[in-house]
């Protein structure tokens, strides 16, 4: 195992894999968005986004580090931010995109109270990733 590697850099292609459930068209759909966090592969030590592919069906989405959605306010004024974190433990290529209250350390129990601004949080998050390879 690696040690972590952080930050991870701003241009750095994370790869996520995808399901034909997950599209419509180019873009991703808000149930394709795991949260708190959302497993996918830093090219920096994979450069090969099919490495991600799980099969037939499955294909893969791109973003980066400064595509994650801007910090967004809840209806109950709380704040919360986006970020890549690298998770080397789970494999060399393992990172996450979180998700945190601001000024927060990551807490991976942490439940979004509302389903409403949780929807918006996936939406967010989903027109950060673009379809790279069709599943």
């Amino acid at each position: 195992m690696r040690e972590v590697d952080e930050p991870i850099p701003e241009d750095e292609r994370l790869f996520r894999s995808i399901g034909r459930e997950d599209v419509d068209g180019d873009h991703l759909l808000p149930g394709a968005i795991e949260l708190p966090a959302m497993s996918v592969n830093r090219s920096k030590y994979d450069p090969d986004p099919r490495n991600v592919i799980r099969g037939n069906d499955t294909g893969v989405a791109v973003t980066t580090s400064r595509q994650l959605p801007t910090p967004m306010t809840s209806p109950g004024d709380v704040t919360y931010e986006f970020f890549a974190s690298d998770v080397p433990s789970e494999g060399d290529a393992h990172a996450e995109l979180r998700l945190r209250r601001r000024g927060d350390q990551y807490d991976p129990k942490h439940k979004v109270k509302s389903a409403t601004f949780k929807l918006e949080l996936k939406q967010a998050l989903a027109k950060s990733l673009r379809v790279l390879i069709q599943p």
